[in-house]
């Protein structure tokens, strides 16, 4: 389902961040990026939502199409298809929770998540401690835990750590607020950034970057899932502006910047913001972590403390 959006870019100060929850809808593109997008196809007048039939041999990979297409080698045709964990190669079964489909790597070939795969736990559906993964735990209590016995996350979308303070408390994994990590700081500046200071956890910002070797990427403000790009410029590093991204002369900047908010149109060399979007599935999982119902870097993050 389409969904109108008007006010979805951010503005604070001049700069914008974009949600990673929503991206522009297909009917945005023109057919040179249409058809190099996960998401959609070039019915051969118009973007629409992805159609396998409509995709070239090129673009009907398991990857290219978020495993929902495979080519069909005798009819020369793409089709679609419904993907199970032995489908997988063992790159792709190490991420498939990230594409909809929950696999690990066992044995030499890729197997439905049964928690048993210490190296390809998920922690959003297993347990996992000391590098040992297990079934979900249910009515975690991180209090009657002793600080060797401390790390460990329940597969609900929580988790034991030590403190500052080396006491046991319960986090989210997940979280909309980053003053939940005021209290570990390693876990803070992963997610958010800590203000000397004001002795706080707080939002990430381009202007906590004091080199300008470091002032060359995106950054992502996790609580709030949002993403932002930064530059430097007159010795400090700032948050790209939306004028800046509408003045964008080639299609790399547009695209680069604008994050699927902004489409790169070819037939007027232009950068335009969209004005329909629709949802990014990739970032569902934690959407709903997050606000009560897969950033794979979190997780990865989460489970490493674990180890």
């Amino acid at each position: 389902m389409k969904i109108i959006v008007f006010f979805l870019l951010l503005a604070l100060n001049g700069c914008v961040k974009f949600s990673l929850t929503e991206m522009c809808a297909c009917d945005e593109f023109e057919k040179e990026y249409c058809t190099s997008l996960p998401y959609c196809s070039w019915n051969g007048s118009s973007c629409t939502d992805l159609e396998c039939k409509y995709q070239s041999e090129e673009f009907c990979t398991h990857f290219l199409t978020q495993l929902k297409c495979k080519w069909n080698e005798s009819s020369k045709i793409c089709e679609d298809h419904t993907y199970k964990c032995s489908d997988l190669t063992k790159k792709l079964c190490f991420s498939s929770f990230y594409l909809g489909i929950d696999c690990m790597w066992q044995d030499d070939q890729c197997k439905p998540q049964d928690c048993s795969q210490d190296d390809n736990c998920n922690s959003l559906k297993c347990s996992a401690q000391k590098g040992q993964c297990g079934p979900k735990i249910d009515n975690l209590d991180c209090s009657s835990r002793t600080t060797e016995m401390c790390p460990i996350s329940d597969g609900n979308g929580k988790a034991c750590f030590l403190n500052d303070n080396q006491e046991c408390k319960e986090y989210p994994l997940f979280s909309s607020s980053c003053s939940d990590y005021e209290d570990r700081l390693v876990f803070c500046n992963h997610v958010c950034y800590y203000d000397i200071k004001s002795k706080s956890c707080i939002p990430k910002e381009c202007n906590q970057i004091t080199q300008e070797s470091l002032c060359q990427s995106s950054l992502i403000d996790f609580p709030s899932l949002q993403i932002f790009s930064c530059k430097w410029s007159d010795g400090s590093c700032k948050e790209i502006e939306t004028e800046e991204i509408e003045k964008s002369n080639n299609a790399l900047d547009c695209l680069s910047y604008g994050w699927l908010h902004y489409k790169w149109q070819q037939s007027t060399n232009e950068c335009k913001q969209c004005k329909s979007f629709v949802k990014n599935p990739q970032y569902a999982i934690y959407e709903e972590f997050m606000y009560g119902i897969e950033l794979f870097q979190l997780v990865s993050f989460s489970l490493l403390l674990l180890l």
